[in-house]
Parts: C-alpha cells; sequence; structure tokens
C-alpha cells in the first residue's frame, strides 16, 4: 500500500484518471450494472447522473466511497466501487465522443478480467473520433428511416459494425454489459442538447476516494470480490444505506456517516471475519461471504429493535422486507435490496424513521465493541437455578435448562449472542436455536447498558429480566425479520429501556435468590406485596420465616406431597388450562409446571395463591392429617393418600369430565407436549398395588402402555386370568374372564349387574383398599 500523502485526493473520474491508471483486477467480478436483469437499477442511476448534468446550477451527486490499493505508485486498484467507476468511464466517453473530442486520461482506464475486455476499453479510448463519424451516420439513416435500427440501441449495434470490434467479444459479460450500459446513457441523453453534456459539468459526479486500512489487508478483498457473480444481498443492502446516511447525515454527522461507511467495508469486516474463522469454516472465500451476511443480519436486528424503539404505538410487527429507503411520508415502491415489487405501505418502515442520531451512535458501538459485546453476553447471562438459597454472583439468570439435543431454544449466552449475528445458525449445524423475543429485549439492553457504562448493570438487567418473564406475549415465538411479535413490543421495548435509564433499588440477597429460581423467574407477587418484592421496603420477621418454610418445601419436598398439600389448603383442582376433547384440562403441579403455578401467569390466581401461602406459612403436616378434610367417597381423599402414584416429579397435566358426575373418569397426560397418551390413574394405582400385595401379573389396557383416547371404554386393566376393571362415572366395573372367577365374585358383596360386577365411592370405606381385600378373599386368590 502506498504511504499516505497530505496531497488533496482524487474526488471525481477525471482528477483519479489523471492521477493513476485505473485497473480493474483480474479476479474482480464481472462489469454487473449493464446486465439486462438490473435494467431497474441501472436505468434510475442513469437518470440520476443526467439529472445533475443537466442542471445551470452547482448541485452535485456524491457516489458515495470507492476503495482501493494503489501499487507501483501511480497504479489504482479499486476493490470496492468498480462498478460505478466502469459506469463513469463509459459516460466520459460516450460525452467526449458526442463532442466529438479525444480525452487522454480514458486510455488510464482498463479491466484486467479478461484480455477481451481490456482490449476493448483500449479500442474505445483509441477510436472516440472516429466512433463519432460512424455515430452521426448511423444517426441520420435512422431518421431517413433508411434502416430499421432502434435509438435505444443504436450505439452498441453501431459499436459491434466498427472494423475494430472483434466478433467473439460479444461472449464477454463485461462487454455486453458495458454495451448495454452506453445503450442506457445513449438513451437518456437523446432527451438533452448538446450543450448540456459538457465535459465539465461531469465534475459535478463526486465520490470519496479511501486507500485501504491496514486493518484489513487487500488480498482478502481481492478474494471477496474473486466469485465472478453479481451483487448480494450485503452488497446491494450496503450501497442502499451508504446513500441512505450520506442523505440523511451527510450535514451536521458527515464524520459519522464517513466513519460508517469506511468502517463497514475495514474493520468491522475484518472484525467479523476474524468471529467467523474463530467458528471454525475452513475456506477463506466462505469466510467472507458468512462474515458480511452476519454483519447484515446484525443490521437487521437492531432495525428491528430501533423500529419499536421509534415507533412505540405502531401496531404492526416489524418485516425486514417491508423497511425501505424513502421518506417516511412518501409511498414508495420497496427498495430492500431483498424484495423486488412489494410496496412499503407503512411509513414506520422507513430507514428515515427507524434511524436517527441516537440509533446511528448504537450501531456504530455495537459494531466497534462486537467483541466485549460477545464476551459479556456470554459471561452475564446463564439458567435459572434449580435450588433456592444458591448465589449466582454478579450474573442474570434468563435460561431455563433444557435437554439441548431437543430444544430450538437457547440455553446459554453464547447462543443468545450466535443467534443475533448467524441468524439461527450456529457452530453446530444441525441445531437451529431462535432468537425470541425475550432474547431480543435482554441483548438490547445489555447492549444499552454497556453502551452508556452503567455501573449497576446486573441490576437492571434483573429487573428488565422480571418485567419480561411477566408479559405472556413474550413467552415464547421467534424473533428474526418475518416477526410473529406481539402489537405490544414497542410498550415492552419502550419498558426496557425506562428500566435502564432509572435507579434501581439494591434487593435482599434472599429476593434475589427466589428471583434467579426457575419456579419464580423475577416474580415474587404470591410470596410477598409489592414493595417488598421490588426492595422499596424491607422483610419484616414475618415475612423471614415465610421465605424459609417456602425455600424449604420447594427445595426438598417431592412434588407428589406438595400437590397434596395444596389439596389439604382447598386448590380443589381449580387450575383449569382450558378444554380438550370435550373434557377440561387441569394442572396440578410439577418441576416443570411450578413457575406457572406460583407467578401470575396462574388464571385462577387465587385459588393457587391462597393453597401455596396456607402451605408456606403452617409448613409441612403429617399425612393422616392431610387426609383428615376428605371421605373416601372424595376424589380429593384418593389424591391426596395415593399421591406417589397419581403424580409424576415434572409435570402433572389430567382431563376429566366432570369430577363430581364421574370422580373416577380422570385421565393424566404421560407426555406434557401432546394430549395423548393417556393413563387412569385410579385404574394405574389399582395396577400398582395389586402387583404390590398380591403379586398378580396386571397390565394396562390392551398392550400393557397409556392409551391414546379418553374413551373410558378404552381404559382398564386385567388380571391375567381372572377380570378386567374399568372405571364408569363413580364406580369400578369388573368382567371376569372365566367361569370360575365369575363365580368367586357372586360370592362376593360386589353389585352384579349383566355380566359385571360394580364397587361404587363409599364414604365409609377406601375403594382401593376394598377391592384389594376382595381380590386377597376370592376363592383363587393366587
Amino acid at each position: 500500500m502506498s504511504e499516505q500523502t497530505n496531497k488533496k485526493k482524487p474526488e471525481n473520474f477525471k482528477e483519479l484518471a489523471q492521477e493513476y491508471t485505473i485497473k480493474i483486477p483480474r479476479i474482480q467480478r464481472d462489469y454487473a450494472q449493464g446486465r439486462e436483469n438490473a435494467q431497474k437499477i441501472r436505468e434510475k442511476f442513469v437518470r440520476d447522473l443526467f439529472e445533475v448534468l443537466k442542471g445551470n446550477d452547482d448541485k452535485t451527486l456524491h457516489l458515495q466511497f470507492v476503495y482501493g490499493s494503489v501499487k507501483n505508485n501511480n497504479e489504482f486498484i479499486p476493490l470496492d466501487g468498480q462498478q460505478r467507476l466502469t459506469t463513469l468511464y463509459l459516460l466520459h466517453w460516450y460525452i467526449a465522443m458526442r463532442n466529438n473530442t479525444t480525452e487522454s486520461y480514458l486510455a488510464n482506464f482498463t479491466y484486467e478480467t479478461r484480455s477481451s475486455s481490456r482490449e476493448f476499453c483500449k479500442a474505445l479510448s483509441e477510436n472516440t473520433q472516429k466512433f463519432y463519424q460512424a455515430m452521426q451516420e448511423a444517426l441520420a439513416q435512422i431518421q431517413e428511416k433508411k434502416k430499421s435500427k432502434s435509438n435505444e440501441t443504436i450505439l452498441s449495434t453501431t459499436i459491434k459494425d466498427q472494423a475494430w470490434f472483434l466478433p467473439f467479444w460479444e461472449q464477454d459479460p463485461t462487454i455486453q454489459s458495458m454495451l448495454t450500459m452506453l445503450d442506457s446513457i445513449h438513451t437518456e441523453a437523446s432527451k438533452y442538447s448538446l450543450d448540456t453534456l459538457t465535459l465539465e459539468r461531469l465534475d459535478r459526479l463526486t465520490f470519496s476516494l479511501i486507500e485501504l486500512d491496514d486493518e484489513l489487508d487487500d488480498e482478502l478483498y481481492i478474494k471477496m470480490n474473486a466469485r465472478g457473480t453479481p451483487l448480494n444481498e450485503w452488497e446491494n443492502f450496503k450501497a442502499a444505506f451508504e446513500g441512505f446516511l450520506g442523505e440523511k447525515f451527510g450535514g451536521e454527522l458527515k464524520d459519522k456517516q464517513e466513519e460508517i461507511s469506511q468502517k463497514l467495508d475495514n474493520k468491522w469486516l475484518k472484525t467479523l471475519f476474524n468471529y467467523v474463522k474463530y467458528q471454525g469454516e475452513e475456506k477463506q472465500m466462505e469466510c467472507i461471504e458468512l462474515a458480511q451476511s452476519y454483519m447484515l443480519n446484525i443490521i437487521k436486528y437492531l432495525c428491528e429493535m430501533l423500529y419499536y424503539k421509534a415507533n412505540e404505538n405502531e401496531k404492526s410487527s416489524f418485516d425486514w422486507d417491508r423497511v425501505h429507503f424513502g421518506h417516511f411520508d412518501e409511498k414508495l415502491e420497496s427498495s430492500s435490496p431483498t424484495k423486488k415489487g412489494s410496496y412499503a405501505t407503512q411509513n414506520a418502515h422507513s430507514m428515515y424513521k427507524i434511524f436517527d442520531k441516537e440509533a446511528l451512535e448504537i450501531l456504530i458501538y455495537v459494531f466497534d465493541n462486537f467483541g466485549e459485546i460477545k464476551d459479556e453476553a456470554e459471561k452475564i447471562f446463564i439458567n435459572f437455578t434449580t435450588t433456592i438459597g444458591e448465589s449466582v454472583g454478579d450474573k442474570v439468570c434468563i435460561f431455563d435448562k433444557k435437554d439441548t439435543k431437543n430444544s430450538n431454544e437457547i440455553t446459554s449466552g453464547k447462543e443468545l449472542f450466535a443467534a443475533m449475528v448467524q441468524d439461527t445458525r450456529l457452530s453446530n449445524k444441525e441445531q437451529t436455536r431462535k432468537l425470541s423475543r425475550k432474547d431480543a429485549l435482554y441483548l438490547f439492553a445489555l447492549i444499552s447498558l454497556m453502551k452508556k457504562q452503567d455501573e449497576n448493570k446486573t441490576n437492571k438487567l434483573r429487573e428488565v429480566r422480571n418485567y419480561c418473564e411477566k408479559q405472556r406475549d413474550l413467552s415464547s415465538g421467534a424473533l428474526f425479520y418475518k416477526s410473529t411479535i406481539q402489537d405490544d413490543m414497542g410498550k415492552h421495548i419502550a419498558e426496557c429501556v425506562k428500566i435502564c435509564k432509572k435507579d434501581i433499588a439494591i434487593k435482599d440477597e434472599i429476593i434475589r435468590q427466589f428471583e434467579d429460581h426457575h419456579y419464580f423467574k423475577g416474580d415474587l407477587k404470591l410470596l410477598l406485596d409489592e414493595n417488598k418484592a421490588k426492595g422499596k421496603e424491607p422483610l419484616d420477621e414475618n415475612d423471614g420465616a415465610m421465605l424459609e418454610k417456602a425455600q424449604n418445601i420447594l427445595n426438598t419436598t417431592p412434588t407428589h406431597r406438595i400437590i397434596a398439600y395444596l389439596i389439604h389448603h382447598r386448590f380443589n383442582c381449580n387450575f383449569w388450562l382450558g378444554w380438550t376433547y370435550g373434557k377440561g384440562k387441569f394442572l396440578f403441579g410439577g418441576t416443570e409446571a411450578w413457575h406457572i403455578m406460583l407467578t401470575q401467569n396462574c388464571k385462577n390466581n387465587d385459588s393457587v395463591k391462597n393453597a401455596f401461602q396456607a402451605m408456606f406459612k403452617n409448613g409441612l403436616i403429617s399425612d393422616d392429617k392431610l387426609r383428615e378434610k376428605f371421605v373416601s367417597n372424595e376424589w380429593q381423599y384418593y389424591f391426596i393418600k395415593y399421591s406417589k402414584s397419581f403424580f409424576k416429579e415434572n409435570h402433572n397435566l389430567f382431563i376429566w369430565s366432570n369430577e363430581e358426575a364421574s370422580p373416577l373418569e380422570i385421565y393424566r397426560l404421560t407426555d406434557i407436549k401432546r394430549t395423548p397418551p393417556l393413563i387412569n390413574p385410579f385404574l394405574w394405582t389399582l395396577k400398582e398395588k395389586i402387583n404390590e400385595i398380591l403379586k398378580l401379573q396386571v397390565k394396562y389396557g390392551a398392550e400393557d402402555e397409556a392409551v391414546a383416547s379418553t374413551e373410558a371404554k378404552e381404559h382398564f386393566i386385567v388380571i391375567t386370568g381372572k377380570c378386567e376393571i374399568r372405571c364408569e362415572n363413580n364406580s369400578f366395573v369388573l368382567t371376569p374372564l372365566s367361569d370360575e372367577y365369575k363365580k368367586a365374585l357372586e360370592k362376593s358383596s360386589l353389585k352384579p349387574s349383566n355380566k359385571n360386577f360394580t364397587i361404587s365411592l363409599t364414604d365409609h370405606k377406601d375403594i382401593i383398599e376394598t377391592l384389594i381385600d376382595l381380590f386377597k378373599s376370592s376363592n383363587n386368590p393366587n
């Protein structure tokens, strides 16, 4: 790279070509602006150029930045901006030709991509005035209608008719594109008089020249541009974004705008390139392309967050495909490079609405401090604790500990940051982790607090966590650019920003420990009043005693006993979750369900709250006292006495049609994620007792497993060779499987009904114990 000097840098094509020989490097992509599939972009660009040339004022058009390296003191190798330079070369040549003059500096522009491109540029520059004569004749023939050539392609057709144009040049994609661009230039120029098309006015088309920064060596840039493919999504976006920055911030914030444009292809690209290499990508080209896509992902994420920040009351969700660079009071065709033909009808999606000075500073901060944000996210965000009383220090618990092999949820700070950068891609290519609404807010809050170097960062992030966990519409759903986010996302981000700005009370350690536990996740409304939970009032002696009992119960007591205590305290299965298969669905608790029942996510808050508070206040009691409120014809009696058999440790979701009319027709889901398969806990308990006490072979259902049905007739147990038992309404129904066993049942106290025998719930005898005694005393107990 040449040494930097204090001399004035070239600011337009003529100055650059007079000072250097401009060489488009061999490994650059072909000239693309002249491609037929780029017609709209090309025609708009040409119109913009002539709009400046036609005026009598001093209006200029700044074409952003041209990056490159200076080799051998006099060769400029453009590494970003070669498309614009080629178009400017063709425009200069065309106007020189129309003025019947030869400009020597045009010979200093050449293509090294192919020898044909190089020779074409040379021939074009050497034959400017000769071609002027040929063009005049061709135009005259059109006017005389002696030829059928269209004026729109007359220039390219005439070039191909010249003796110096070699036929095989038409196969060169760069030459094809140059000819197409020249036709577009001629078509637009035909609208103006010759005195408008002067070489002096071409100086109005300016750019900023930047010699490649040492932060990223030119070899990397050369490889980056070696694909020979059309511009990718990142490059199209970057061009539009730089134009937007120049128009909106080119005045008072011109330095910041220029800083961003320079860093996008230097420092920031190198940062993301190194991040990609660290992730284990092997091929350098893949690293570069991936780094570019990651930069775009970060901008997409920031745009989404800034969209909601700028549009707090906007009731439409963010959609990246609707983002446009038109002013937000216009209804424009979306200039989103990713989608053509869509219309941005919502002002909120204009970059002019999304990006203000503060937003610009956030973008600069994120890319400038990419590594620091990554490290802090990995360090500060951890899983919720599984033991109340566990201290996490200067960390913020936001993740549930899950089986990462079977979950697409983010479970670590590393995964959270990677989801933002990689748009759901991680080093483990087999998994897809998506950035949820809560995750996105946590990361944005972290960025905001780091940017202002907030010393109370951890406590404020905890409060952001506490707020988010209380919002039901933030409980699920993936973020990322075609949003399923609820309409209140603007409100949520405004609240999180507010939390980050205000002073936060320092809470007692015991409160922090409860908040960090996965049962509570920051919501202690069930345990404490609001001011105490927020640390605004001190805890009293009774609060301390209650929290100590709650800690002991939740840390050491099995699920089935906690549920028994809740039923004793009149919980009465009131935690209703809706309907399925025409029957009520009820949640009784479990390690995967206590969070719902202990926080304000609970739909039946009073019943659950009162039961928990009574349990935490009074502590544990004996099994006998647990049952003494109920008699043996009430379902609560059996739920308490046989709780170990009725309930699982992790979750207990039941389907029940009518607990009063059909108390025995209840079914527990064996898999929380899907409705079937199911088991009847009364039958299951009876099966276990027969196995345990009588040592008889018993199976559940036809296949000795849970049944995918809520029909009572599909649920039964079979004592091999003896009888089949099912539940109907409030009774057990026994069907003998042999004449011998039928005779044994006829001698019992069971009530015969056709070929069956029934026994109903009574208020004086445990029905399960009665059946066990009956089987013991039967003629064939073994």
